[in-house]
């Protein structure tokens, strides 16, 4: 009997040398790809310094779970991505700013979307300076960028923000994330489905999470389907692996998906907080000069039923503001290969593909009552810019 040699050694995404030497065991990157990502690591090292990574780790940093531990391929894309657009970045005046935001795991996300949007300007021919000062009515503000074309010698500014969660549904979220982590344990070897069905208080949590580690408990000792039912609250089934086919027609008896946990719906107002934050954004830039805004709204968007309507009401909101040219909406990660593109009038969306096989959406709004007049070339490249 062969030899089978050593065990691979255990996952360290804490170590640049680790996360180098494992791009080549990453199914799905072509040679080419491989090294691109080996050298985006080397150069995010240089950038970012050496403790930079078990900082985050232990910092909870948004870098480190959804682009770094994970290792799906598109992961590694978005590396490549990155360094080369910090690379591209980092000889503009004020990148250090930008750099501080990306450090931060409380301001990273704020920091990737000027970066990403900076990164889209330059490759249509802008060029971009970050948080350079302006004064405002006798007041000092600092927008994200200060972008210029330098070939019909025109200056404007933009301003970058990312509509977060709000406050109820980070509630919700960091609730349910309590319940699933007790069933979702590393080496418990079972299967789960089910649903929470109200956002919990924090004494019904106690209750709950106790409930399901004794569910928990009880599997594991029995070796055998169990499920917790409280109506109006929570909707659980945990099974050994030999117990799948009980736990898929329980799962299918309520129109629930096998080894799925549902989070109950928390309802909010995202066109009103688009329009308060739109409100405070706008507030950030020269009111003699045409300028860009681009706003990131997730939730908004991915839960559109009505795309007509919602341009309407966005197009009314920019029409009220003459020192606005542009409002750029867009959403995150979509995880689809479809590209899309339609007109609106003088507004456009778009579906983009990125180089790390995912796709963005992009609403982009010019305003025809802006009393600032731009040439057409730039306006042609600002929706370039959206659209590449």
């Amino acid at each position: 009997m062969s030899n089978p040699g050593p065990a691979p050694p255990p996952p360290n995404f804490t170590s640049w040398d680790y996360l180098i030497a494992h791009c080549d065991g990453i199914e799905g990157l072509s040679p080419l790809e491989r090294e691109k990502a080996k050298r985006a690591f080397a150069q995010l090292r240089k950038v970012f310094g050496n403790d930079f990574l078990k900082e985050s780790y232990d910092n909870n940093h948004p870098m480190i779970g959804w682009r770094i531990a994970n290792q799906a391929p598109w992961t590694r894309k978005w590396c490549i991505w990155f360094s080369e657009a910090i690379e591209r970045a980092e000889s503009a005046k004020g990148f250090s700013k930008i750099l501080e935001r990306l450090c931060d795991s409380r301001r990273f996300d704020e920091g990737l979307s000027v970066l990403d949007v900076a990164d889209r300007l330059a490759r249509a021919k802008f060029s971009i300076e970050f948080d350079e000062p302006v004064t405002i009515e006798g007041t000092k503000k600092i927008p994200d960028l200060r972008i210029s074309n330098a070939d019909v010698d025109e200056i404007f500014y933009g301003e970058v923000s990312v509509l977060g969660q709000s406050k109820p549904e980070a509630t919700m979220w960091e609730r349910f994330h309590k319940v699933t982590s007790i069933f979702s344990r590393p080496g418990q070897n079972l299967l789960s489905c089910g649903r929470l069905l109200r956002t919990l208080s924090e004494e019904s949590l106690s209750e709950v999470v106790n409930d399901v580690e004794q569910l928990i408990s009880v599997v594991q000792s029995r070796n055998c389907f169990q499920e917790l039912i409280r109506p109006g609250v929570i909707e659980l089934a945990v099974a050994p692996p030999h117990d799948s086919t009980i736990l898929s027609l329980w799962a299918e008896q309520r129109s629930l998906t096998p080894n799925q946990f549902s989070a109950p719906h928390e309802y909010v107002n995202e066109l009103g907080r688009l329009k308060a934050k739109f409100a405070k954004k706008v507030q950030q830039l020269p009111i003699d000069l045409p300028n860009l805004l681009v706003i990131q709204a997730d939730n908004l968007l991915w839960n559109i039923k009505n795309r007509e309507e919602l341009i309407t009401n966005v197009e009314e909101m920019v029409f009220s503001h003459s020192n606005l040219l542009i409002l750029v909406l867009c959403s995150g990660v979509i995880m689809s290969p479809e590209k899309l593109s339609q007109s609106y009038g003088m507004n456009k969306y778009s579906r983009i593909e990125t180089i790390y096989d995912t796709s963005n959406d992009y609403y982009i709004f010019l305003n025809k009552f802006c009393t600032v007049k731009i040439t057409p070339l730039t306006i042609t490249r600002i929706f370039s810019a959206f659209s590449i």
